[in-house]
């Protein structure tokens, strides 16, 4: 196996090992931006929990929609009041019927 991984690093060109690249990459947790409310320890648990819980849900309800910063409730319920009409029977039957063959 380290043999396989000698070759791989060589065809590819890599230099730098694993340990290397972490010591490297930790040095850029300065540069990122950090939310004022992850700032504090408790709260970045708290929301760490939160995308935990959100994820585990992925597949259990796929009805839930989240959007950020806008309900989409209020436009759904207008676009039903004006659009129903396309889940009537009349409508399916219409469309059937003048569908080009």
């Amino acid at each position: 196996m380290r043999r396989w991984r000698a070759f791989i690093r060589r065809a590819r060109g890599i230099t730098h090992s694993a340990d290397e690249i972490r010591e490297y990459a930790s040095g850029f947790e300065e540069i990122w931006y950090v939310p004022p409310q992850e700032a504090n320890a408790t709260a970045a648990e708290k929301e760490a929990d939160r995308r935990h819980q959100r994820a585990g849900k992925k597949w259990e309800d796929i009805t839930t929609i989240f959007v950020g910063h806008w309900d989409p409730d209020t436009y759904l319920t207008r676009l039903n009041e004006k659009m129903g009409f396309v889940y009537t029977r009349w409508f399916t039957f219409l469309t059937w019927l003048f569908l080009p063959s």
